[in-house]
């Protein structure tokens, strides 16, 4: 049988790409971003994407679709959080005052991860 005649949207064959693949993807983001809950859950949310266009996703193009999808979400988790801490860190300025010591370690403790983690996404 072709591998352009499989269908992902046969629960043997999407379980036989999970079980190929989800380990790898895991790995993958988690090698990125540092943080094992993280990278389970964009790669659960990357199979689920899979699932849900598996008419339009072919066999073979399967393993590179959910990676792709997983390492994009890292991606965008990763903007997010920047533009949540420069937001934090204006907002900071304005009230530096009310924050504690603690607060502020902390802020630059968030800081220096995700610039850390941006770094070995580049």
């Amino acid at each position: 049988m072709n591998s352009r005649d499989i269908s992902i949207c046969e629960e043997k064959n999407f379980k036989e790409i999970f079980t190929q693949n989800s380990e790898i993807i895991r790995n993958f983001i988690f090698y990125k971003c540092g943080d094992i809950d993280q990278a389970e859950d964009l790669t659960q949310d990357a199979f689920i994407k899979l699932w849900d266009n598996c008419k339009k996703i072919p066999f073979a193009k399967a393993k590179s679709f959910v990676m792709k999808v997983a390492q994009n979400s890292f991606f965008n988790n990763v903007r997010h959080q920047k533009v949540v801490l420069e937001y934090t860190k204006n907002d900071s300025k304005s009230n530096c005052d009310l924050q504690s010591p603690e607060y502020i370690l902390e802020e630059k403790e968030f800081f220096r991860k995700i610039t850390t983690e941006y770094c070995r996404t580049s």
